[in-house]
């Protein structure tokens, strides 16, 4: 008679509610066929559920400790990955190289960072999926770059001048008399413009007819309050590529002065410029007055000693 072979594996494991029907079927044969020794039951019972009769015996000295059921699974022995074993020295020397690449200029992509991390003193053993698990664990995330203004806006002198900004409005809008906030902004538009999806069919006989090429760039600067854009303040000029290779080199300090003083100031009306100068004659009102009230509270605490007295005493 041929040996049934288990159907579970060496190392697998039988969960707890099927340890529980194995005891619960043992149970019942045992009932039903009596005097039969343990060996036979077990090598039955192995028989009709596919499992050994080592591990029928097994779950039956663990049924004895846990009696009564159920009985629990045991734990699988959790090994740790090799993202696990890395240390705080290796994931720090991870992240320098990481820096490494922008500091140089250079672009870290997982194939370089893999080439580099696997030389000393990292020496990482791992492919590249665990390598990308290290990486997104260090808090680094692969994203569309931009442009350089997240890194710009942090400078000190900006987070200065931002704050300073949000200082003046603040006053401005608790004031009773409000001044205009005045908004400017610039942009650009292609001479051939167009969209990047439309309707069409596969074989390209029905779309838009596009041009080669985007044509002139044009430079549109504006401002605008609350209630819409300042008459008059709209600059618009024809523009070429500049060393960069945007419209940042021709939108400078002198377009933007001129735009501001020819066009801009030249369309604010007499009764506006009356408020402006009131207002600035206002404000050199007040801190003259708070000049002569600090001059006055120091010359309060002016301690002025007589040293005549002393002079004659000495004479003598």
């Amino acid at each position: 008679m041929s040996q049934q072979r288990s159907t579970t594996g060496r190392n697998s494991r039988i969960p707890s509610h099927s340890r529980n029907m194995i005891m619960k079927v043992r149970s019942y044969l045992q009932r039903q066929w009596g005097a039969q020794s343990a060996t036979e039951l077990d090598e039955q019972i192995a028989k009709a559920t596919g499992v050994t009769a080592r591990t029928i015996r097994n779950i039956k000295q663990e049924a004895a400790r846990c009696h009564p059921l159920p009985i629990s699974s045991p734990s699988r022995a959790v090994q740790a990955t090799l993202s696990n074993r890395l240390d705080d020295f290796d994931k720090g020397l991870i992240r320098k190289e990481i820096v490494s690449f922008y500091d140089r200029g250079e672009l870290p992509t997982l194939d370089l960072l893999l080439k580099k991390v696997k030389q000393p003193p990292i020496n990482f053993s791992g492919g590249k999926t665990t390598f990308w698990s290290v990486i997104r664990k260090l808090g680094f995330r692969y994203k569309k770059v931009t442009s350089g203004r997240a890194i710009l806006m942090e400078r000190h002198d900006i987070v200065v001048s931002r704050n300073r900004y949000l200082r003046i409005i603040e006053k401005n809008r608790k004031n009773a008399e409000l001044i205009p906030e005045v908004y400017i902004d610039e942009t650009w538009v292609n001479q051939r413009e167009s969209v990047d999806k439309c309707l069409t069919v596969g074989d390209g006989t029905v779309g838009p007819k596009i041009k080669t090429g985007k044509g002139a760039r044009f430079i549109i600067l504006h401002a605008g309050v609350m209630n819409g854009f300042v008459p008059g303040a709209l600059l618009t000029f024809r523009s070429k590529n500049g060393a960069r290779g945007d419209y940042h080199d021709f939108m400078n300090y002198e377009c933007f002065r001129e735009s501001l003083i020819k066009e801009a100031i030249e369309n604010v009306s007499v009764s506006d410029w009356r408020k402006y100068i009131q207002h600035t004659m206002d404000v050199e009102e007040e801190y003259r007055k708070r000049d002569i009230a600090r001059e006055h509270l120091i010359e309060k605490l002016v301690v002025r000693i007589d040293t005549s007295s002393d002079e004659s005493s000495d004479e003598v």
